[in-house]
């Protein structure tokens, strides 16, 4: 059976939908879905077959929506311009904070009293459960469940239970305490293990976060994840939301469809082709990179592959899986980041180079068109031991991008 594992992390959520958007358009068939925190929540839209609905939920989505905060100071905060009137603001809610014992989870409530029917999430053919932690004033005791365990007229409340945090003020008439599911596991795999199942997608909302491994070495187990953190988890900025729904969307697509990059997603050419351009490259412009960067001399193609490439793959922090290509797309994602070229659109890998080069068109004209000029030209300020990434690129910008092209 086929199941998604949402991870836990509040406005983060945004990610899920995007991925989804991407499995639905892809023909995924969803049997069962989990979730923690927020994850339970979208779980639980999804699993009641409204997933069109959550998607324009959170399209629309304001800082305002789920807490009582002012929607100026909260935009002020997400771009990191804090002025003297917004760290007042701040103080004051602080304060407030801490006279009501916790932020006000009324916004929360409401949204997931218009958006989750209960009836319908039960009929439903989709399998859904979350994990909550129950704490009894001793301790911690973790609550891992699906639907037809909870007592009828519950479910919403454990699905707000399994989004307290710490931070959020007790829910009025609940006599239990509980904390976000996140404190013992933030991506329920595990859980729909136990219900059998063994195709298993992790939508992940943390790059470096460690989860929970599966209980069977033999589930499959794919999990798609941003490459970069998605901001803060309590700033609700309408702005960030549909990047991050965007970015999940085309990490879908990555995956799918094989992409590479890291941060862009560029359609690659065979390795082999790639190889056999770079290994073709003539010995004694190798013979001059080495010289530069201080090598002594050796064979041409050793030095090439024992000390040249190993150096590009240092810069661009390359790890012992990847390919000589993802070492080039790594070093072009450098420069295409710092000019700002469009994330959110799939290149082919010469129109990829070639938009860099549009950015700002090239000083003047080189003769060498491939890769190891690339290198070459962006290694040059190691020679007088510059090490600045700025540095660096600087000198790459100047020299070296109208050298760069794929074009038969």
């Amino acid at each position: 059976m086929k199941g998604i594992a949402l991870e836990g992390g509040a406005s983060r959520g945004a990610y899920h939908m995007g991925v989804l958007r991407a499995l639905y358009e892809k023909g995924y068939k969803i049997d069962g879905i989990t979730g923690t925190s927020i994850g339970a929540f979208n779980a639980a839209m999804v699993a009641q077959g409204d997933f069109e609905v959550c998607y324009n939920m959170w399209k629309d989505i304001q800082p305002d929506t789920l807490f009582d905060v002012d929607r100026n100071h909260m935009e002020k905060i997400e771009k990191g311009k804090i002025d003297k009137e917004t760290r007042e603001y701040l103080s004051s809610e602080a304060k407030k904070i801490i006279v009501n014992r916790g932020i006000d989870t009324a916004g929360l409530r409401k949204i997931l009293d218009k958006y989750v029917d209960e009836d319908k999430l039960r009929a439903s053919d989709i399998d859904f459960g979350l994990v909550t932690v129950k704490f009894d004033g001793v301790k911690p005791v973790p609550v891992e469940i699906f639907k037809e365990e909870i007592p009828y007229g519950e479910l919403k409340d454990y699905i707000m239970a399994s989004a307290n945090l710490p931070v959020f003020k007790k829910e009025e008439g609940r006599e239990e305490r509980y904390i976000d599911g996140g404190f013992y596991d933030n991506c329920p795999i595990q859980l729909l293990e136990r219900k059998g199942y063994d195709d298993i997608i992790a939508i992940r909302l943390f790059p470096d976060r460690k989860i929970r491994k599966p209980l069977n070495p033999n589930t499959k187990l794919v999990e798609i994840k941003p490459a970069q953190q998605l901001g803060r988890a309590l700033v609700f900025s309408n702005n960030t939301i549909r990047k991050n729904m965007l970015r999940g969307y085309f990490d879908a697509i990555k995956y799918f469809e094989g992409l590479k990059g890291k941060k862009y997603y560029i359609e690659p050419i065979s390795d082999d082709e790639f190889f056999e351009r770079i290994i073709n490259y003539p010995e004694k412009n190798i013979i001059q990179f080495g010289e530069k960067l201080n090598i002594s001399e050796m064979d041409p193609k050793r030095m090439l592959f024992e000390k040249i490439i190993p150096k590009v793959a240092s810069l661009v922090k390359s790890d012992e899986s990847e390919s000589y290509q993802d070492i080039f797309i790594g070093l072009m994602e450098i420069l295409a980041e710092e000019r700002k070229l469009k994330k959110f659109k799939i290149y082919t890998l010469d129109e990829f180079v070639n938009e860099i080069k549009e950015i700002e068109p090239p000083e003047e004209d080189e003769k060498n068109k491939d890769f190891l000029s690339v290198a070459m030209k962006l290694m040059k300020p190691i020679e007088s031991k510059i090490s600045s990434r700025k540095t660096i690129l600087k000198e790459f910008e100047k020299e070296i991008l109208s050298e760069i092209s794929y074009d038969e």
